[in-house]
């Protein structure tokens, strides 16, 4: 019985997995690399999950008649029944401002300097790329006047600037398990009043020093407009 209880599940986890590719929502929890080869594997996985029933030994019946294997048989349904639950019911969501907090933002950025922008093509630069510019730039004015166009959602700085949020998105190497939050500071007073944690919305603007921190560059928006969570939430 214990050996089906682990077919059973093997089956749920690789049905979820041939769900979320077919239903383009794997990349939710994995690189978008790696889909196609985790989607092909989960078709690899069914097959050998159905020609395993074939081979399952029969239970023997005065094994589930003692108290102890009907104890074993509730516990099994239960949590085969909260595996389907937590994999094929619930849906799948993006990772939240409050991970965004527990990771701490742009902790993992690079730790080289940034001296010059000359040769900095601006112009592509993606929400992680601006982070580590503005927590990098040895002088603010090396990207004073540089405009900004990014999206991401919103999630407080720290007390001590509360004129400040973050446009943060998470960056995925792997897996959601290894996504790191990056954001870059948006100067907005009562920003509170208009967007609530974990908002998406699209900043436009323009790098600037941060009013309350001449050393630190922020960005002065000229708009800040909700918006719906995109497709591809993370970057890569």
């Amino acid at each position: 019985m214990r050996r089906l209880y682990g077919v059973l599940l093997s089956l749920i986890g690789a049905s979820a997995t041939c769900w979320l590719a077919a239903t383009d929502r794997l990349a939710l929890y994995i690189h978008p690399r790696y889909v196609v080869f985790t989607a092909i594997m989960s078709v690899v996985a069914l097959a050998l999950i159905v020609a395993s029933f074939a081979v399952l030994p029969a239970a023997h019946s005065h094994e589930d008649d003692r108290p102890r294997g009907r104890r074993s048989l509730i516990v099994g349904a239960l949590l085969v029944g909260a595996a389907v639950m937590a994999l094929l019911v619930a849906p799948p969501s993006t990772l939240s401002v409050a991970t965004a907090q527990q990771r701490k933002v742009n902790q993992t950025l690079s730790s080289t300097p940034m001296s010059s922008s000359a040769g900095t093509d601006f112009a592509h630069f993606r929400l992680r790329d601006w982070a580590a510019a503005i927590q990098l730039a040895a002088d603010p004015s090396v990207l004073k006047g540089r405009p900004f166009d990014g999206t991401g959602f919103v999630s407080p700085v720290d007390s001590k600037h509360p004129d400040l949020f973050y446009l943060t998105r998470f960056v995925v190497t792997c897996c959601a398990v290894d996504a790191q939050p990056v954001g870059v500071p948006v100067y907005e007073p009562g920003w509170r009043a208009h967007h609530k944690n974990g908002s998406w919305v699209s900043v436009t603007g323009a790098l600037g020093a941060d009013p309350g921190d001449a050393t630190a560059s922020v960005v002065i928006p000229v708009t800040v407009k909700p918006i719906a969570e995109p497709s591809q939430p993370y970057e890569h």
